[in-house]
């Protein structure tokens, strides 16, 4: 795509292979559904949503100008990536950054699973990671998810593994990430100037939280 500008209106961009920028889009909304994409063009986007529908295909939105929300465009709701049954080839990642301002999580983020049948030698299943980076907050009720990672083992030859992604949420700036849950949370590592010392929710400038699976 070379570049669109659509005001206060919303874009949306259908495609049986990946979408790719070279230009800016500016948008209201802007809605995806594609076998992939990587845009990367210092869009200016305000709500940002996309299903990918490719085997593997990552999901990448990064560099935006301004900072934008995750939510619900043209009726698709939040980001998500297909799932994968190839051994070695992970379900799609979702990456996400801004150059400035925050990143709000209003609708899901999900990778696709990845089913892998058991064959001879080693077999791996790997789902998806997601990573989030912007300047001055992650914040949001929309939930994290990478997908299921399982290996069918029905013969015992190689040792085999299955592993759901990681999730990285990152601030480069004077800003907080919120992380909320019902059930346990992991946090694989977490720095930031102060880390307050009590239970989820909670906030602190920096996080990479690993996903408990």
């Amino acid at each position: 795509l070379t570049g669109a500008n659509t005001g206060s209106g919303s874009l949306s961009l259908t495609a049986g292979g990946a979408v790719t920028d070279t230009e800016t889009i500016t948008a209201a909304g802007l809605a995806i559904a594609s076998a992939g994409a990587t845009l990367d063009a210092a869009n200016n986007v305000t709500t940002l949503a996309a299903n990918m529908t490719g085997a593997g295909n990552a999901f990448t939105f990064t560099g935006e100008a301004d900072g934008f929300t995750v939510s619900t465009v043209d009726g698709i709701n939040g980001i998500t990536t297909a799932a994968t049954t190839v051994s070695g080839a992970e379900s799609g990642d979702i990456t996400l950054s801004a150059a400035a301002g925050s990143i709000t999580i209003s609708q899901n983020l999900t990778t696709g699973s990845a089913t892998v049948a058991n064959a001879a030698g080693v077999t791996t299943a790997k789902s998806g990671d997601i990573s989030v980076t912007s300047v001055t907050g992650v914040t949001g009720a929309g939930r994290l998810i990478t997908g299921n990672a399982t290996v069918d083992a029905t013969t015992a030859d190689a040792v085999d593994t299955a592993t759901s992604g990681t999730i990285t949420l990152n601030v480069t700036g004077s800003g907080d990430v919120g992380l909320s849950t019902v059930d346990a949370l992991t946090i694989g590592s977490a720095t930031g100037p102060t880390m307050p010392r009590r239970a989820v929710p909670w906030t602190c400038p920096s996080v990479r939280r690993r996903a408990a699976r």
